[in-house]
Parts: C-alpha cells; structure tokens; sequence
C-alpha cells in the first residue's frame, strides 16, 4: 500500500510540473510575437536611451547625433541631460525597411534629406510634452529654420493632421499640397500611400 501511494504522488507530481512548464511555454512563446509587434523597432534597437526630465516647451541646444528614419533622430544636449530620441512634431515620413517588412517609397530618401538638414548640426529642441513609443515629440529649429515644416516643404513627409495643433495645421497643409502640385520628394509618384495607412496595414508602429 505504501508503495502505490508513493507511485501516485509521483504521478501528480509529474502531471503538475508537465503542466506548469507548458503553461509557462505558451504563455512566453505564444504572447511574445504578439507584444513584440506592439513595440516600436526602433525602441528595441536603443535600449541605452534613458526617460529624462526635459523642461517642456523650453528650447534646448543640442547635436544631432543620429538620424534614423525621415521624421526620428537622437539628440544630444549640450547641458545636463543625456541623448534621447526626438520624433518630429507634425509630421510622418515614409517608413523605413525593417528585418521582417519592406518600408515605403522614399523612405531612405526622406532619411537623407533629415541627414543633410541637422545631422552633425547644433540644433534648437523643443519638447511638446508629449511621447510615442519612448520617443520625445519635439520641434527642431537650426539657425531659425524650422526642420519639421522644412521636411513637408521640400516632399520628404507628409502633414501629421490628426496630432498638429490648430495653430500649426494651416502651414504645414499649405507646405504639403505645395509641395504636391510641384511633385516634390514623394509626390513625384502617381498616388502616395499615407504612412500611418501603410503602418495600419503591415502593423507597423
């Protein structure tokens, strides 16, 4: 009797462990493809880059360290806080290729425009406030000009409508359709796919 007592509880034993380490799989390998759609590639590729009190709407002087795709790049401030990703105020640039999805039309040359705009320049950061995916949201000026507006000026990204405020919506509508009658940058196609349409698409983020 002894001995069958002890082979059950062996049994419930190994029932138990089988069932836990199965759960544990399913809900590592299973939930983590699905999370990991939901954050942003370019957030998984700096890891470094620290949350960091920046005073809002005060400019900061800074150097343009990286630019990584037409409307995100890392600054570094002159004074007290460290580098951080800026992602441009008002404006969505074609996506960028990633390891498992094709990026949009223009897109590297969207990225090359903001290069030669600020890269290696000392730029004017002003925060909004706001954030996406660990990305600052901010307005970059150098040397008066204002880089976000610029970038719709010259056909290289489109007018964010949905997250501009009233204020600035006029202008930088005006700079698009601009822009799009002279077939500037990625007008120069015959019908552009808007950004956050090809993201919704191909879940992008």
């Amino acid at each position: 009797m002894v001995k069958k007592k002890s082979k059950g509880n062996f049994l419930k034993k190994a029932l138990y462990l089988l069932i836990t380490a199965v759960l544990i799989y399913v809900t590592i390998f299973g939930f983590y493809p699905r999370y990991k759609k939901q954050i942003s590639p370019l957030v998984r590729k700096v890891p470094y880059l620290d949350k960091i009190y920046k005073p809002v709407g005060t400019p900061i002087k800074a150097r343009v360290v990286r630019v990584y795709d037409g409307d995100t790049v890392v600054v570094a401030p002159f004074e007290g806080n460290k580098r951080f990703i800026c992602r441009l105020y008002g404006i969505d640039a074609p996506e960028v290729s990633s390891m498992s999805q094709k990026g949009q039309p223009f897109a590297v040359e969207a990225l090359q425009e903001l290069k030669k705009l600020v890269s290696g320049y000392t730029v004017e950061v002003t925060t909004t406030g706001d954030s996406s995916y660990n990305r600052e949201i901010c307005l970059i000026t150098r040397d008066g000009l204002d880089i976000n507006l610029e970038m719709v000026k010259r056909g290289y990204a489109w007018a964010y409508v949905k997250y501009l405020k009233k204020e600035d919506s006029g202008r930088y509508v005006d700079a698009k359709i601009a822009a799009s009658e002279k077939k500037l940058g990625l007008w120069r196609q015959k019908d552009p796919e808007p950004p956050w349409e090809f993201r919704k698409k191909h879940e992008f983020k």
